[in-house]
């Protein structure tokens, strides 16, 4: 009888063999190849080594060998070093990868006009056929909401109904002080800040942004009493103490005129000053004698103005103007010690 057993045996066996002479080929065939490239391993360490490093070994040699080889190597040196350098300098950066970008419908929903809220107890509605004063047109509310029919209109009692009373608009609107500003003379777009320290008549420091920031006046100029370069000039003092009086720890408040800049040679803010009584520092200064009119560069914006004020106080012979001080001339009256 045939046993069939003994036939799967046979075939496992078979296989087995198989795969065992399978992987042995495989590793003999792996063993030749590298005792084939392990002869040759050393000379691919060589040629890569040459491959790397010729240029200085052709400048080791030109300078080893002396004499014209040697100016040859150096040249050649520097020549690769520079095709080096050009080459470094002009490769193209590599494109950087942009993110991916995601498109974002945004869809905005137009809001439904909705009615205005009435006590349900005080509502009444107005017949069709019943006469009346006309309804006025109530505009829409929002987008796309009509007018509501007169039939469904409500109307509430009388007793609840406050009649409104619209102010004419006056055709002129006026002028809005600064912030916190007492006085509606100044400016609206002036800045509010705190005077720390009077330096002369025309340069003040005031706290700004909680930093301690130099103002030089815009149009005025007084006679000096603190430039190292210069004396004291006649009427300087007098000019530096009324500027004390009026602004030491004051609440001022500073307007920049873009005729002139922000900031002149010196890092000083370029401003006018206004006080709180709504004056200008500056046209007070001209118009009382302590200061002249001083146009820098371009005009400003109350150049004229200033120099109306300096007109009027020259004719009344006022503070630096009077015969009996400096009759209109800051000339050097003390040195500096």
């Amino acid at each position: 009888m045939y046993n069939n057993n003994n036939s799967k045996n046979n075939m496992g066996c078979c296989l087995f063999g198989l795969v065992i002479g399978l992987f042995t080929g495989i590793g003999l065939l792996i063993y030749r190849i590298i005792l084939f490239l392990l002869p040759l391993l050393p000379w691919a360490i060589k040629g890569l080594y040459y491959l790397i490093a010729w240029p200085f070994l052709a400048f080791e040699y030109g300078w080893n060998r002396g004499g014209v080889w040697r100016i040859i190597a150096l040249t050649g040196g520097v020549l690769f070093g520079v095709v080096m350098l050009v080459a470094v300098l002009t490769a193209p950066p590599p494109d950087p990868t942009s993110p991916p970008t995601r498109t974002v419908i945004v869809v905005t929903a137009t809001p439904s006009p909705s009615p205005t809220a009435v006590p349900a107890t005080n509502t009444v509605l107005v017949p069709t056929d019943t006469p009346s004063a006309p309804t006025p047109t109530v505009p829409p509310t929002a987008v796309g909401a009509t007018n509501v029919p007169a039939t469904l209109v409500p109307t509430v009692a009388q007793a609840d109904v406050a009649t409104a009373t619209v102010a004419p608009q006056p055709d002129a609107v006026a002028p809005q002080p600064a912030p916190d500003a007492p006085n509606a003379a100044i400016p609206a777009n002036a800045i509010a800040v705190t005077v720390k320290r009077v330096v002369d008549g025309d340069t003040i420091h005031v706290f700004l942004d909680n930093n301690d920031v130099t103002i030089r006046m815009i149009g005025i100029d007084t006679p000096e009493t603190v430039d190292p370069r210069k004396p004291v000039q006649c009427f300087g003092k007098e000019a530096s103490n009324h500027a004390r009086q009026l602004l030491n720890g004051a609440t001022v408040y500073l307007e920049i005129d873009d005729s002139q800049g922000d900031y002149d040679k010196y890092n000083r803010l370029l401003s006018y000053i206004w006080m709180a009584d709504g004056r200008m520092f500056n046209q007070v200064m001209i118009a009382e004698g302590y200061a002249f009119e001083y146009t820098y560069n371009r005009p400003y914006k109350y150049q004229a103005q200033f120099k109306d004020a300096q007109r009027n106080a020259q004719a009344q012979q006022l503070g630096l103007w009077a015969p009996t001080t400096c009759n209109g001339v800051a000339s050097d009256v003390t040195a500096v010690p």
